[in-house]
């Protein structure tokens, strides 16, 4: 073999190693190298995630330890609803207010949700201080209710007395049947 023939045939030989190299390092390394970054680029984000979760925790430990102690009994919708204008009804007289008006809203129940509200829209009329107190018993997140809506206006009949316009909220765990 003549002194060409040996350089082209090492220089056929180093182009079929080169492009073999080129071939090995797209199909074999780069999917691999590619898939282990993925991996580990999720790990990180359970990382990340498992320290907000443990975070978060801590900060809400508190909030679950109150509502396992404060949690009410499930009961149907209409008991709640009942219950709930039962309780404002005997509010509203122990505190001298008049009812001029009360309409029960209908119930919230959202699929997939653990808590329903009953809801009830009342106006009221009486003195100030008793409304206050009145008011100040339904507000009361340790029976799971809220005044979600409050309007004050001065009654048209007595300038003493005022009127109010209130919407208060009742969750409750719907009975399973």
């Amino acid at each position: 073999m003549s002194k060409r023939e040996q350089t082209l045939l090492g220089l056929l030989l180093l182009t079929l190693v080169g492009v073999g190299v080129v071939f090995v390092y797209q199909s074999i390394y780069l999917p691999r190298y590619q898939a282990a970054q993925l991996k580990l680029t999720n790990a990180q984000q359970q990382v990340q995630t498992a320290k907000a979760v443990s975070e978060t925790q801590e900060l809400i430990h508190d909030e679950q330890t109150w509502l396992t102690t404060h949690e009410p009994e499930p009961i149907s919708q209409q008991s709640a609803q009942s219950s709930l204008q039962k309780l404002c009804e005997s509010m509203a007289v122990r505190n001298q207010l008049e009812i001029k008006s009360q309409t029960l809203l209908p119930a919230i129940a959202t699929e997939g949700r653990i808590y329903h509200r009953s809801r009830m829209d009342l106006t009221i009329s009486g003195k100030e201080q008793n409304f206050y107190n009145w008011i100040s018993a339904l507000d009361n997140p340790e029976l799971f209710q809220r005044v979600t809506f409050l309007r004050l206006y001065p009654s048209k009949s007595d300038d003493t007395l005022i009127e109010a316009k209130v919407v208060i909220d009742k969750w409750y765990l719907p009975s399973e049947s």
